[in-house]
């Protein structure tokens, strides 16, 4: 179950031409903006085409790519956005996917001439976040004798904002 989370990408460098890039790049800036395509592309939101360069395609075609994160969002929920991006040299960055329920490592590498598409994307770690998934709780309290529920709500000026419920409404005992 975890062999999928090591390997997203076998071109996690595309050969020396990653190590080039040109003096004076703005290689941040276009590291954030892939950053932030690749989860686009992840969403269904944009073809990888226009993000992924044709090596990395041609090892990882897109319906691969959307099979792999559909099984990451079925464990951790939806991706929604990448996060702390940290240049690790010259068109290269480590960032975190953010899922609703984890955060991933990944290694991003971008051509260095434009149009600076990926050709490299790595997710290695994922961690969940805060213990369980609303999922595994409400498959843990079914498998409990009796009736059992649970409310999560986000404490407003307004009041309280239900975020997911469970037998929410149906009254129970406390004790």
């Amino acid at each position: 179950m975890r062999g999928w989370l090591i390997f997203l990408a076998t071109l996690l460098l595309s050969g020396p031409a990653a190590l080039h890039a040109r003096p004076g790049s703005n290689d941040s800036a276009v590291l954030s903006m892939r950053a932030k395509d690749a989860v686009a592309v992840m969403q269904r939101q944009r073809p990888a085409s226009e993000v992924f360069n044709a090596a990395f395609l041609a090892e990882v075609p897109p319906a691969r790519l959307a099979a792999l994160v559909a099984q990451l969002e079925a464990l951790y929920g939806k991706l929604l956005r990448a996060e702390n991006l940290v240049q690790t040299g010259p068109g290269a960055a480590t960032i975190s996917l953010r899922f609703e329920y984890a955060r991933a490592t990944a290694n991003l590498v971008v051509e260095p001439v434009p149009p600076r598409r990926i050709s490299g994307l790595l997710i290695s770690q994922v961690t969940a976040l805060g213990g369980s998934s609303p999922q595994s709780l409400e498959a843990d309290l079914a498998a409990l004798p009796g009736i059992a529920g649970f409310s999560v709500a986000r404490l407003d000026a307004a009041g309280p904002v239900t975020i997911r419920t469970h037998r929410g409404d149906q009254p129970l005992a406390v004790g």
